[in-house]
């Protein structure tokens, strides 16, 4: 996996490979994230879990997050992508990922 990630780099291939991500993605919804509940949970409008993947909070009224569970196999690994709050994290622009390593 780290040899793919080298070679995407060295050819300039990331580009197309972000291309080909965004158009399988229109496959995916995403409609959660729009309720007008959870629109302020957004920090980023054009940023959001996909229903499938989507991380469930427990023990709440409202179960949304704006985080998603990437499970990548190869690497036995699993992550859990996901942004700070609009009103918790003014300062920094950068989506935060937490790793966690798979059962």
């Amino acid at each position: 996996m780290d040899q793919e990630s080298e070679d995407i780099n060295s050819e300039g291939r990331w580009q197309k490979l972000y291309l080909e991500i965004r158009n399988q993605s229109h496959e995916c919804s995403y409609k959660v994230a729009k309720y007008p509940e959870n629109r302020n949970r957004n920090r980023y409008r054009d940023v959001s879990p996909f229903d499938h993947s989507r991380v469930k909070l427990e023990n709440t009224e409202n179960d949304y997050i704006n985080a998603s569970l990437v499970v990548m196999e190869e690497a036995q690994r699993s992550y859990i992508l996901t942004q700070a709050s609009p009103r918790l994290f003014y300062s920094n622009n950068n989506i935060h990922a937490r790793r966690s390593v798979m059962g």
